[in-house]
């Protein structure tokens, strides 16, 4: 049993390193393109996740759920940032850092269908996030799989923009690695 407990937590720390870059992905992602709907993203930051250098995530939840260090530090962090949706207003007033918005931070305007078939890739990555903050080893590399097949799916038609097709590949070169985490 406890070679298993190593070995279970090897795993779920390899997968919280994929995650890292998978986060870096799609905060890039929000702040290029948004997301559709009226529900409100935010920006998370744990200044100990990545060996001390800090990390920073998008989640749905008004307090820090820490996917880097699960139950054993679940509220680690602050939330730095709130995203609404083109249809929503920030709601959340405990984003402490938040920086003044200029043009440079918000989303480009994209074809709203675009922004639709985006849909599928945040849900997918805030499954990813609640299973790493929960510990789910199983569920977390169901994700990352989940997270490449959504990604592969919105292919470059004519409303996706020119910088999607770039940011595309490293999602679904990102969530790929999350294969070779679960062996």
């Amino acid at each position: 049993k406890a070679t298993e407990h190593v070995d279970h937590a090897g795993k779920i720390e390899s997968v919280r390193a994929i995650f890292e870059s998978v986060a870096k992905t799609i905060l890039l992602i929000e702040k290029t393109f948004g997301h559709g709907g009226t529900e409100t993203y935010r920006e998370a930051f744990c200044p100990m996740a990545s060996g001390g250098n800090g990390a920073a995530w998008l989640q749905k939840a008004d307090g820090v759920e820490n996917p880097f260090y699960g139950s054993s530090m679940f509220n680690c962090g602050e939330i730095r940032r709130e995203f609404p949706g083109p249809d929503g207003k920030a709601t959340n007033s405990k984003a402490k850092s938040a920086p003044k918005d200029s043009p440079l931070d918000r989303p480009k305007k994209v074809d709203a269908h675009f922004r639709e078939n985006l849909g599928p890739i945040y849900e997918v990555y805030m499954d990813l996030h609640a299973a790493l903050a929960a510990d789910k080893l199983p569920a977390a590399q169901q994700a990352l799989a989940d997270l490449k097949s959504a990604a592969q799916l919105i292919t470059d038609k004519a409303e996706s923009p020119d910088s999607w097709k770039a940011t595309r590949s490293t999602l679904v070169e990102q969530a790929g690695h999350g294969a070779h985490a679960q062996d």
